[in-house]
């Protein structure tokens, strides 16, 4: 068991940085290509890091129905992953078509797109003329929308905030932070672990794993703000900086595992141990990317520049 998870987490590992880094590679042309053809834009501007994120949200969308589904319910399944797939794409697309308003027009887009899931699955609703099921159909498919199609659309907006390279790689601390405090916690807690964290919930989970996970964090954020210098602005806003990295880690490392928690309650709810059955010992794209959701829009909270002028 632990073999095949260690297999499956290093090839992921591995697929998840050759794409960062070839997202980096063709963003050296961010600010060189304002006349040049559309698809140079597209590419230039965290194009392979929007798609990967666009995919691990449609499949994570896909699950989350599965999830409703067997609790009973009846999902807009189609509905809710286009509406998912709309908003990832919002603040990739906006930094390729507008320079200069690009944070406002998707900041105005995604509120349509919102609005539009709302009132769009109260009329599918409505003409299936089951209103017994309508309170709990509105909700859990504007959950599935916000939950994971809003929350990862911050994965995007964290990454086109900073154009260029830095781009890709403050993206890849933020997700090598979160998901390598899943290792240092899953690693703790079957070695140390004593103490059940909230067993009615998440029933492997323990004190020490979660301790574990934010020393684990912790390093692996320091280790890549030494290796890679492009991240090291964002962490500018204290003197020293390492004080910034170090909050950073903390507060990712404990929203990481929240967002673990938050997605066990899920299963837990509907007597489902894995989200799917895609990728051996791990389980389903949920499962991978649960950690990530919660902690997405407080790392482009954190680490996005804010504007300065008046």
């Amino acid at each position: 068991m632990v073999t095949t998870r260690i297999l499956f987490g290093t090839l992921m590992t591995l697929i998840a940085f050759g794409v960062i880094a070839l997202d980096a590679h063709f963003a050296h042309g961010w600010h060189s290509v304002q006349d040049s053809p559309i698809w140079q834009r597209l590419l230039n501007r965290g194009g392979l890091s929007a798609l990967l994120v666009l995919v691990l949200t449609v499949a994570a969308v896909i699950e989350f129905n599965r999830l409703l589904e067997r609790g009973g319910l009846h999902p807009l399944r189609a509905w809710t992953a286009t509406l998912s797939a709309a908003l990832v794409l919002t603040p990739w697309l906006t930094a390729v078509f507008s320079e200069r308003a690009a944070a406002l027009l998707d900041l105005r887009i995604t509120m349509v797109i919102l609005v539009a899931g709302l009132v769009g699955s109260a009329i599918v609703l409505i003409a299936r003329r089951q209103p017994a099921n309508g309170l709990l159909g509105l909700g859990t498919a504007m959950l599935a929308v916000i939950y994971v199609g809003l929350l990862m659309s911050f994965a995007v907006r964290l990454r086109v905030s900073h154009p260029g390279p830095p781009g890709a790689w403050v993206a890849l601390l933020w997700a090598a932070v979160v998901k390598f405090t899943d290792v240092g916690a899953f690693f703790t807690g079957l070695t140390i672990g004593r103490t059940p964290l909230i067993p009615s919930i998440s029933p492997n989970k323990t004190v020490q794993g979660f301790l574990g996970g934010i020393i684990t964090g912790v390093i692996i954020g320091l280790l890549i703000y030494l290796v890679l210098p492009p991240v090291r602005p964002c962490f500018a806003l204290t003197r020293p900086p390492h004080i910034y990295l170090l909050v950073f880690a903390i507060v990712m490392s404990v929203a990481g595992q929240l967002g673990d928690l938050v997605e066990s309650l899920f299963k837990r709810s509907v007597q489902a141990k894995d989200s799917g059955a895609v990728i051996p010992e791990f389980g389903g794209i949920l499962d991978v990317i649960d950690a990530l959701l919660l902690t997405a829009p407080i790392a482009w909270l954190m680490l996005s520049p804010w504007p300065t002028g008046a």
